[in-house]
């Protein structure tokens, strides 16, 4: 029987959570992965059945996290972050949620999590490590992401500890872990729709502190900003943090910051204003109609959008002859891409004629009208214009 299993299951994950474990951790994992097959039957209805025996096999984790927590040896260390990851193992494992209109009971993991909060939160502020910290946020992502919209109460509990963590680390995966919280998030969780608004908003005031060689960092944030506002403008839009993103992005380009998410999120930047154009120009029923923030950010990108192209194509120029030339000029290109496709040809074209024409030495003395011309000419055809097609010319326009 199922029963069985899942005993003779646990009794393989104990003998080789101690001293000298038989099995690598990789196989410690498909055993795990096994038992919450086993535990969740049937898949369709199984938060009542799989909790005792999830329970049961985490009751055995958490005992063995509480023991090694106060030992400060590496050994100790190393033990403790494969137990988180066990546990996160399990929680990937189970079979997604059950539907909200189901008579379901508390996700398994969700009910786990909930029971040992006060050890999850010790491991997390005791320890002091800074590897076993970003583990921690990991496995609750996990949760987060599996999980979704039940377990916004326990979302609203450790956004502050991760925030606290960025603060104090400056460290990106705490970024990545409040994130995952937005999985959480709906129409219903307004205490934590709260805190998230004001999340993006903190976030906001610190990023003028960043240093850009930080590119880890960098990148988190603009991959954080980039989720708010692709997963949930209804919330990002109320913390009215766009313009200052967006700001702080086009004068880190202008001091030779070359971070891919800086470029996604000028491209991300793009798409939330086609939404809101596309919504007016189309008859068409919109599938995700546009919300206040995607008209907020049409109205502040557009106009500037011949001055960003003007830094852009002098960021370009300034590029030197580093390892990441070739994969800058994909990603300047693939931004020019990303416009073209976003806005109308007319616009377009405007504006690519603007700045290019009206100083013959920009963005470097020498080019040809004609080769100015094509570029113009491949924007407004979005159509045919390639990223391959436009680092060609942008070769040809900024670089010697």
């Amino acid at each position: 029987s199922e029963l069985h299993w899942l005993q003779a299951m646990k009794a393989v994950y104990c003998a080789n959570l101690h001293v000298a474990p038989k099995m690598t951790d990789k196989s410690l994992g498909l055993v795990l992965e096994a038992y919450a097959a086993v535990a969740a039957v049937p898949p369709d209805n199984y938060y009542d059945t799989a909790t005792p025996a999830v329970v049961d096999l985490c009751g055995v984790m958490f005992d063995e996290m509480e023991t090694l927590v106060p030992q400060s040896h590496d050994h100790a260390r190393k033990s403790l972050m494969l137990v988180l990851g066990h546990l996160q193992t399990l929680v990937a494992s189970l079979p997604p949620p059950l539907p909200p209109h189901s008579s379901r009971g508390t996700h398994p993991m969700l009910h786990v999590f909930q029971l040992n909060w006060s050890t999850l939160h010790l491991i997390f502020t005791h320890t002091q490590s800074l590897p076993i910290q970003s583990k921690v946020s990991v496995v609750f992502s996990t949760l987060f992401r599996h999980v979704g919209v039940d377990a916004a109460s326990l979302a609203l509990s450790v956004i502050p500890m991760f925030m606290d963590a960025y603060d104090a680390t400056g460290c990106r995966g705490f970024l990545d872990a409040v994130a995952s919280t937005l999985h959480c998030a709906s129409n219903e969780t307004a205490d934590l729709n709260r805190l998230l608004v004001l999340t993006f908003s903190h976030v906001a005031s610190r990023a003028s502190q960043l240093s850009l060689a930080d590119d880890d960092l960098v990148a988190g944030v603009f991959d954080f900003v980039i989720i708010g506002g692709t997963s949930a403008p209804w919330l990002f839009g109320r913390a009215a943090c766009f313009e200052f993103f967006f700001a702080f992005a086009t004068e880190a380009l202008s001091l030779g910051c070359a971070n891919p998410s800086l470029f996604r999120f000028f491209q991300a930047s793009w798409q939330w204003a086609h939404l809101a154009a596309a919504s007016s120009s189309s008859n068409k029923a919109i599938i995700h109609p546009p919300t206040s923030f995607h008209h907020d950010v049409w109205s502040y990108v557009v106009p500037r959008m011949p001055a960003f192209f003007q830094r852009l194509f002098a960021a370009t120029t300034r590029l030197g002859p580093t390892a990441v030339l070739d994969d800058t000029m994909d990603a300047v290109a693939e931004t020019f891409l990303h416009a073209g496709r976003a806005f109308e040809p007319v616009q377009l074209e405007l504006w690519t004629t603007q700045v290019l024409t009206s100083d013959a030495a920009f963005p470097k003395p020498g080019v040809a009208i004609t080769v100015k011309n094509e570029f113009v000419e491949l924007m407004r055809q979005p159509h045919v214009a390639t990223a391959r097609k436009l680092r060609r010319l942008l070769k040809q326009l900024c670089r010697n």
